[in-house]
């Protein structure tokens, strides 16, 4: 899963967010220097990447898009899970989508400290453009593969990857809504050792 969806699973736990944030950001060797919070919320992160990695319906939706994206299949999925998850918003939450954004902004900008350089370099960008709510539209979609793009190790063209995306937004969005419950569940109900004692927001 991608930010968004790391976010939204924390469950408005700000050191849950923080961990989920920042998990792909840090080694197991900077563990130990984290608040037991946060520490959590980083084992949350690899948990849901590992139940999402092998959930049939996901693999599923990686085979839809490997004839266009190879071996980037996993990651666009992961990326368009987010922008599913908006546009399944009301499905998943009673909260607002504009408020739980500007939640998480806050939380993000307080905490500065504790984010990993790498991200934090990112981290005003990210909260000056909304990039949260631009995975919910197409031009946001592009922007972000556009970034993408210049990361890869492999020669691959994500120019049109927002457009071959929408056009196959019909079987994707019957994925996520198979997977996403699934998902949730997971979280609070093999997690639950964190989850005891927390406000349950979703």
């Amino acid at each position: 899963m991608n930010f968004l969806a790391h976010i939204f699973l924390s469950q408005h736990n700000e050191d849950w967010m923080i961990g989920n944030l920042i998990a792909d950001f840090i080694s197991n060797r900077d563990l130990d220097g984290l608040n037991v919070g946060v520490r959590e919320g980083v084992l949350m992160h690899r948990q849901i990447d590992t139940f999402t990695d092998s959930h049939p319906v996901v693999k599923k939706s990686v085979r839809r898009l490997s004839s266009d994206f190879y071996r980037y299949s996993p990651v666009v999925s992961d990326i368009f899970y987010d922008y599913l998850l908006i546009r399944n918003w009301q499905n998943y939450t009673a909260h607002d989508f504009d408020e739980f954004c500007h939640w998480a902004y806050e939380i993000m900008h307080q905490r500065m400290d504790e984010i990993p350089p790498r991200l934090k370099e990112n981290l005003p960008q990210m909260i000056a453009h909304n990039w949260l709510k631009d995975y919910g539209t197409a031009e946001g979609l592009q922007f972000t593969f556009d970034r993408f793009a210049k990361r890869v190790t492999f020669e691959a063209d994500f120019s049109n990857a927002a457009e071959i995306l929408i056009q196959k937004v019909h079987d994707l969005n019957e994925d996520f809504n198979q997977f996403f419950p699934d998902l949730v569940d997971y979280v609070h109900r093999d997690l639950k050792d964190m989850t005891a004692g927390t406000d349950i927001l979703l």
